[in-house]
């Protein structure tokens, strides 16, 4: 993980790099690691279908809500969450009233094809239709966006 924020910090230097994980409220969390870093996660669960992580350690969490972030779904503003399980939380640590983006990708590894599942209802709920699943990908549009 440290080589892909450095990697992070060397390529994107415009970005505002943050190491934590993303929730519904702040704290800590153990995060399991793997040597393929897009499998690391905060869910015991996925080691059924990972294995054994390469180390497991405490980081921070903050929530979308302490980043300050702005948006309005005529914005045309893309949030892409993609934090292995923990979706609904992210979006639980969400101030809906200042960020709206107009589109939201959530990976889902048992998306929302033909059934109804937790995601799906929150989304909904939040004004958010879904418009198309690329692979793992569900995308939902804000019905107030232009886009």
């Amino acid at each position: 993980l440290h080589e892909n924020i450095q990697l992070a910090r060397q390529e994107r230097p415009r970005d505002r790099v943050i190491e934590a994980c993303c929730g519904s409220a702040v704290g800590t969390v153990q995060l399991l690691t793997y040597s393929t870093s897009v499998y690391s996660t905060t869910h015991e669960e996925r080691k059924d279908v990972l294995g054994e992580p390469e180390e497991v350690r405490t980081v921070d969490v903050i929530t979308l809500r302490s980043l300050g972030l702005r948006a309005h779904p005529t914005d045309n503003v893309l949030l892409n969450i993609d934090v292995e399980g923990d979706e609904v939380a992210v979006l639980d640590g969400n101030d809906w009233d200042t960020f709206r983006p107009a589109i939201i990708v959530v990976e889902e590894w048992d998306g929302p094809l033909g059934k109804s599942t937790d995601l799906l209802r929150k989304m909904n709920g939040l004004g958010y239709r879904l418009i198309g699943v690329l692979g793992y990908s569900s995308v939902y549009r804000h019905h107030q966006s232009g886009i």
